[in-house]
């Protein structure tokens, strides 16, 4: 009877503590490899994952991919606890980080210049590019050479992703294309593509990825400090290396 009445406090103690974790939204617009690699697999749930670990079951953080447009409402909308992840300031018309709460630097990340290693192409600047066929992910913009596109001086190819701009050019169809090296670096790693493409040494540019945070102070503690710790942490640094994101 002792037995079986322990048993039972366990169970309700162990009930009343997941009941007790807080569930906040990951917030994200992201759909291409290494953040998101099949159904609800990815970095970005990796991530998740990772912070609800670290809270000690205080926090269940759950994934809501969605598009950008939907993805801007709900950032201005939730009054809750919440973040959004890879995130550079300056694409949400935020480069003084005023706008938004920012986490520390969580990667550092930049836009390649990729071409088959057939004919490898080092880029040098904008004016490098000038004739080329330069393979876009469709709706991605790039500022820097925004000018040249405009005029056609770069001729801009859209593509539906950035796994096809690589396939495009790991198999000859394209000489150039612009991929974010993250996932660069993840698809390369691919049997299929390796030994095919080559990165220019110089980038387009490059970038820091942060988190925006929005929430009560408790949860902004806690999402600043494990950010801040990430660095560190064998577990975090693990969790980037299985993706080929660490040197």
């Amino acid at each position: 009877m002792v037995g079986r009445l322990l048993q039972v406090i366990v169970l309700l103690t162990i009930s009343s503590v997941a009941q007790a974790a807080e569930v906040v939204k990951l917030y994200d617009y992201h759909r291409f490899p290494p953040f998101v690699i099949g159904t609800e697999q990815g970095l970005t749930y990796d991530f998740a994952n990772y912070l609800s670990k670290q809270s000690g079951g205080a926090y269940d953080v759950r994934v809501e991919i969605l598009p950008r447009n939907r993805f801007n409402v709900a950032i201005a909308e939730d009054a809750g606890a919440f973040l959004s992840p890879w995130l550079m300031p300056d694409w949400l018309d935020d480069a003084g980080m005023t706008k938004y709460l920012w986490g520390n630097v969580l990667m550092h990340d930049s836009d390649d210049v990729l071409s088959s290693v057939s004919q490898p192409f080092d880029y040098s600047g904008p004016e490098s590019l000038a004739g080329q066929n330069l393979g876009i992910v469709l709706g991605y913009q790039y500022p820097v050479i925004e000018p040249y596109l405009s005029t056609g001086k770069i001729r801009r190819v859209d593509m539906g992703s950035e796994e096809q701009i690589v396939m495009m050019i790991a198999y000859d169809r394209i000489k150039v294309g612009l991929v974010p090296d993250t996932a660069a670096r993840y698809f390369i790693r691919q049997g299929k593509f390796q030994n095919l493409v080559h990165i220019s040494a110089r980038p387009l540019y490059s970038y820091d990825r942060r988190v925006l945070m929005h929430g009560p102070d408790a949860w902004l503690k806690f999402l600043r400090r494990t950010i801040d710790n990430a660095p560190r942490d064998p577990a975090w640094l693990a969790m980037l290396q299985s993706y080929g994101l660490t040197n």
